[in-house]
């Protein structure tokens, strides 16, 4: 058998010869296989991180909530800041709990409690990570009273 400018293979040299190929291209189909498979990997990895760091900062978003610190003149301190995903002109519903009768008289000598609307903030500084300072748009605000974020 007569390959490329004059080079002459026996039978079973040709054989050995077609083989060593078929490996060869074998070995390359593993390898960029192997190859794809680790790049789906890596984009999933970073696909995986990214979106939970998303998530966590969403999370904050919906559940955004705490307590009025203090309050001075139109302004209420709150214990919610930037550790908590807090940013300056988040709006906050601010309620107050009121002890009153049970509704379920299965339960009518334990304690109870409602909760009111009592008033709306928006906070304009973030001072640190657990503390913000917020302006009172409506109703009436007092210390230990509850914040959470409008949704």
């Amino acid at each position: 058998m007569q390959l490329l400018s004059g080079l002459v293979l026996s039978l079973p040299d040709a054989y050995v010869l077609g083989m060593a190929l078929i490996v060869t291209k074998r070995a390359k189909d593993s390898a960029m296989k192997s190859k794809l498979f680790f790049n789906a990997f890596l984009l999933f990895l970073v696909v995986a991180v990214v979106g939970c760091s998303r998530m966590e900062a969403q999370r904050h978003k919906l559940s955004m909530k705490g307590q009025i610190l203090d309050v001075i003149g139109n302004s209420a301190y709150l214990c919610i800041g930037s550790k908590d995903g807090a940013e300056v002109g988040d709006q906050f519903t601010v309620y107050k709990f009121s002890r009153a009768m049970n509704p379920n008289s299965e339960y009518a000598e334990q304690p109870y409690y409602k909760r009111e609307v009592a008033g709306r903030i928006k906070i304009i500084e973030i001072i640190d990570e657990h503390m913000a300072k917020a302006s009172i748009l409506e109703g009436e605000v007092k210390p230990h009273y509850f914040a959470e974020l409008d949704g």
